[in-house]
């Protein structure tokens, strides 16, 4: 269905985080189709932003929603997350952040909104120099090959007609931390390293 929402001009798609961020998002969109019909549980409120700094990210379509623990604040891979599948993300980056690999989460609850801003914020969100990139979308990885890049990597459900609750489907399609992470490990050889 994202897919097809994203081709219609005008309407714009947005993941749903939390309850917080789906006040805001619904108080601005005149326009807007909110997808979430996966089930997913909430992230843990610690492991997600003040209300205050998740409103604005989400009032921009995408923000840093976790840092990475690099001293000077640079992520060596960025994980991208719509919406319900933070928790995956979050799960993610703690197992990369075990292994020494200092990983941003960013959360991505609406593209469009997101490509509407300056430069320079989407330039702090996703740093160009950060090639290591993977989006996370428990749906059509479609559409978030520019968001990845060219050495990113894609996790997402490419496939239809299974149906089953969200939990057993992202066992069942090894929607997993575990799968992010490797995927992670994957765009991180394809770049070089930093020094």
């Amino acid at each position: 269905m994202t897919t097809q929402i994203r081709s219609i001009k005008g309407k714009f798609e947005w993941a749903r985080l939390d309850d917080k961020t789906a006040e805001v998002v619904r108080a601005l969109a005149v326009d807007a189709v909110e997808v979430d019909e996966h089930g997913h549980p909430d992230p843990e409120p610690s492991r997600t932003p003040a209300a205050a700094d998740g409103a604005a990210g989400a009032e921009r379509g995408g923000y840093v929603l976790v840092e990475a623990s690099a001293g000077d604040g640079t992520p060596d891979v960025i994980l991208i997350a719509a919406g319900g599948e933070v928790p995956v993300a979050l799960r993610a980056r703690d197992i990369l952040e075990r292994e020494g690999t200092p990983t941003r989460v960013v959360s991505m609850p609406c593209v469009e909104w997101f490509e509407e801003q300056t430069a320079d914020y989407r330039e702090a969100v996703l740093p160009r120099a950060v090639r290591a990139r993977v989006s996370v979308e428990a749906g059509a990885s479609l559409g978030w090959y520019a968001m990845a890049g060219t050495a990113g990597e894609l996790v997402g459900l490419d496939h239809v007609g299974l149906a089953a609750p969200y939990p057993a489907l992202r066992e069942q399609c090894a929607f997993t931390p575990e799968r992010v992470a490797a995927h992670a490990r994957s765009s991180l050889a394809k770049t070089p390293k930093r020094d």
